[in-house]
């Protein structure tokens, strides 16, 4: 059995406990075999760029960008906050879940990234990226570009038939079809908080 074999077993078998309390081993692979980078970057949409060559992102407490992602450790830290984040602490930070929540998701995600996927893929916005298909990814090192985000909200969230005719999802959206389009709000939020902050430093 090679050893991407054995992973995906792994994190089947993990995806299948439910509610039960998870091993320290069990938590071990959930911190450092999934990249906090993609996590950031692909799961949760955090604004993001490169600055000298170095990964900086959106710090969710205090909405700095002096930060950095150490790979050794698989952990992003904020400078002025003093804080680490490993994948578990910044998706319940980031998605207001619990901890067994944030396990499972990121259980989910990780066998989303063990079908085929580069782990380094960037989806536009913030969305979580386990259903989506292959072609809605799109692999880049910055922010999403607000015209994608825009072009999320009308063909993701409101798509039209053949007959451009209004169909039944836009006439009575579904509760998750708002919640998407809630995140999606957001995420444009944050690119014109990203811009507006680039703006000035590029005038002073």
């Amino acid at each position: 059995m090679t050893r991407a074999n054995r992973s995906a077993g792994f994190y089947c078998r993990m995806a299948k406990m439910g509610k039960r309390q998870f091993t320290d081993q069990q938590l071990f692979h959930i911190r450092n075999h999934i990249h906090i980078r993609t996590v950031i970057e692909n799961l949760l949409g955090i604004p993001s760029m490169k600055k000298e060559n170095v990964f900086r992102f959106r710090c969710p407490l205090c909405a700095g960008y002096n930060t950095a992602v150490k790979t050794s450790t698989n952990l992003a830290r904020c400078f002025p906050c003093g804080k680490n984040f490993n994948t578990i602490d910044i998706v319940m930070l980031v998605r207001n879940l619990d901890f067994v929540e944030t396990v499972e998701l990121l259980v989910n995600y990780k066998n989303d990234l063990s079908s085929g996927e580069k782990q380094h893929s960037c989806v536009y916005g913030r969305l979580p990226a386990i259903n989506l298909p292959p072609a809605e990814r799109k692999p880049c090192n910055q922010p999403s570009h607000i015209k994608d985000i825009i072009a999320q909200l009308f063909n993701n969230v409101i798509p039209l038939n053949s007959d451009h005719k209004i169909t039944s999802m836009q006439v009575f959206p579904s509760t998750e079809d708002i919640a998407k389009l809630e995140r999606l709000v957001e995420s444009l939020s944050q690119q014109i908080e990203y811009l507006k902050a680039t703006q000035l430093n590029q005038k002073q």
